[in-house]
């Protein structure tokens, strides 16, 4: 399992309806407070499986910018990571 595949798309919630994991409650929250732009490139590029080129493209941005963006979300949720 990559990193990439740790990142839910969605708050795990049990029958119950209470927060299946600590860690993931902390990991969605911390996603949510990325930079929007950060954030976008995320659902894009992992959560939406496009390309880096494809989603550069559907946001009117170079590669470039879109792969900056994407390592820069990565590497703090990685850190966020680490630190818990």
């Amino acid at each position: 399992m990559t990193f990439e595949d740790s990142i839910p798309d969605r708050l795990p919630i049990s029958s119950s309806g209470t927060i299946v994991s600590d860690r993931a409650r902390d990991l969605w929250a911390e996603y949510h407070r990325l930079p929007p732009m950060q954030r976008l490139a995320v659902e894009m590029c992992v959560l939406g499986e496009l390309t880096v080129g494809q989603a550069a493209e559907l946001d009117g941005c170079s590669v470039n910018t879109m792969n900056q963006r994407r390592y820069q979300a990565i590497r703090r949720l990685r850190s966020f990571e680490a630190s818990a």
